[in-house]
């Protein structure tokens, strides 16, 4: 049921208890009071079950069995305020407002909050039709504050979770966790923040039942779970590379089910929703990508796949080459994989004065030219059907004024700007790895993957804006961030230091300093200068 309250007033004069003149924009009590008026929207209090009605105490004297206080069997017990403050106050730990960085504290230290939430027990029948109800709740609101094409990461999630809330404890918890999240990061709301990160340690102790049942670790609902709070470690960062621990233990969940476990609509939407994370964590983690193997190749061709084995025929041409360039592009990355370890030794072994073997080298160069000639026959592709993609990043006058570029890229489309940066990431991985082995040969690819690395950081300043941007950007900056300027560098701390308040995995400070990168007659000698610190790449994800 829903109600209003009566008071017509602005929320700071009922607090107060003052009579509210309720003049626009702001009433006169704020305005000598020196507060921002709230304004007379009236928030709605969403109440699932029945009212808890509490017995009148019984007379002096009286000789009465009095029923326990508290919620009768079948009440309510998930209470969820949305726009409007809360006058309980649960005395768990999780009630009180988390210690933040100064950065974080800044961010949230003058907001109020937008709700008040508590969570309904694990287990019980009338419970889980509740904990359906207030999720989907949480979920509209989160749509409500941002663009649905901003959500686009998690809107199979947000779609497909529903009809199966109020099944698995595991997946209820863990969907509970992430809304809650994303929405108190939104609404800079610290006391849903710290309600989140409660039911994130409840999530974890119901995703490892799971995993130890012998038959629900296989469960859709199960990887489901693991994957949400796998998404929730990048926007919370509760230890270090937490976020690469769940990428790598979603992924060996996966190859235990198997491909086939993914030949359904409900698995595959998940495949595709989560593989863009299982590659960045593989490239970091300078292992293959299980995606890249036979058997998960087919997974990938969201359009073949679609039609050969869900019977999806219904989807137009432009949606069609849409899928094909965002497939084959990820599959590139994938690719990326297998020679990111190959390119490490390379380096390392150059770093440390060491023999290169010949064999080595020329198998490393070999690999390098088939990804590009791959790449560039994608481009063409893209370049063809750009009309039905997105159309050409255009050059336009930066709007940022802590931007070190006069003239930034501007793209209709920031997810075709995503696709964009990973396609000039790539490139400049594989040309300056050639122009290494070999500058007499490849001359000209020392002056190309520069512009490469010019382009991602003038894409920044549009596709890093909004709830997802660093979603968005986060893997284009950190390999290119060593071969950046020293003035480069400081300026993307910023930008990663002005998402942490979102992302709470971001950590500009232990990203290393800047490498120099001038060429020289010897190439022990050039290839020691170029040369990247791969270990110290690792440590600072």
């Amino acid at each position: 049921m829903v109600g209003v309250p009566r008071s017509k007033g602005c929320s700071t004069c009922i607090r107060r208890r003052v009579k509210c003149d309720e003049t626009l924009p702001s009433c006169g009590n704020c305005i000598r009071y020196g507060v921002d008026c709230p304004g007379y929207d009236k928030g709605l209090k969403f109440v699932a079950g029945k009212h808890d009605v509490k017995p009148r105490a019984p007379r002096q004297g009286a000789k009465t069995n009095t029923p326990p206080t508290g919620p009768p069997q079948g009440a309510c017990e998930t209470i969820l305020l949305v726009r409007g403050i809360s006058s309980l106050s649960p005395t768990s730990s999780a009630s009180r407002v988390p210690s933040g960085k100064p950065d974080e504290e800044e961010e949230y230290q003058n907001t109020r909050p937008c709700f008040a939430f508590y969570a309904p027990p694990p287990h019980g029948g009338a419970s889980t039709t509740n904990r359906a109800q207030y999720i989907t709740t949480m979920i509209d609101v989160i749509r409500a504050a941002e663009s649905r094409s901003d959500l686009l990461p998690f809107e199979h999630w947000f779609d497909a979770v529903a009809p199966r809330l109020g099944s698995k404890a595991s997946l209820d918890s863990s969907t509970c966790a992430f809304t809650l999240h994303l929405l108190g990061k939104i609404k800079k709301d610290r006391i849903a923040l710290a309600h989140s990160r409660q039911l994130y340690g409840q999530s974890l102790a119901e995703l490892q039942r799971a995993l130890s049942h012998h038959t629900e670790w296989k469960s859709s609902e199960t990887l489901c779970s693991a994957m949400l709070l796998g998404v929730y470690e990048l926007f919370a960062g509760t230890a270090p590379r937490s976020w690469r621990r769940h990428a790598n233990g979603i992924a060996r969940l996966m190859q235990h089910r198997g491909a086939k476990s993914f030949y359904n609509q409900w698995d595959w939407g998940l495949l595709l929703s989560y593989r863009g994370l299982l590659i960045a964590s593989s490239i970091f983690e300078f292992e293959e990508c299980f995606l890249a193997k036979k058997q998960w190749r087919p997974l990938c061709d969201s359009a073949e796949f679609s039609k050969r084995y869900l019977d999806q025929t219904n989807a137009s041409d432009d949606a069609i080459t849409t899928l094909e360039i965002a497939d084959q592009h990820l599959m590139a990355l994938a690719d990326l994989t297998l020679q990111f370890k190959d390119m490490q030794e390379y380096h390392s072994g150059l770093r440390h004065r060491l023999e290169v073997d010949p064999a080595q080298k020329a198998a490393l160069q070999s690999a390098c030219e088939k990804q590009i000639s791959t790449y560039k026959k994608w481009y063409e592709m893209l370049t063809e059907e750009r009309r039905k993609f997105s159309s050409a990043p255009v050059e336009v006058p930066s709007e940022d004024p802590e931007s070190i570029f006069p003239v930034v890229l501007r793209f209709d489309n920031p997810w075709a700007g995503t696709v964009f940066l990973g396609f000039w990431a790539c490139m400049f991985l594989y040309k300056f790895t050639l122009w290494n082995l070999d500058a007499d040969k490849y001359p000209c690819y020392r002056a190309e993957a520069e512009k490469h690395r010019e382009d991602i950081l003038k894409s920044l300043e549009f596709i890093a804006k909004g709830v997802s941007g660093l979603y968005r950007i986060g893997f284009g900056i950190r390999l290119i961030f060593e071969f950046s300027s020293p003035m480069e560098q400081a300026w993307l701390r910023g930008v990663l230091r002005r998402a942490k308040p979102m992302y709470g995995s971001v950590n500009p400070e232990l990203y290393p300093p800047q490498k120099v990168l001038e060429p020289v007659q010897v190439e022990i000698e050039r290839a020691t200068a170029a040369n990247i610190s791969w270990e110290s790449f690792t440590e600072s994800i």
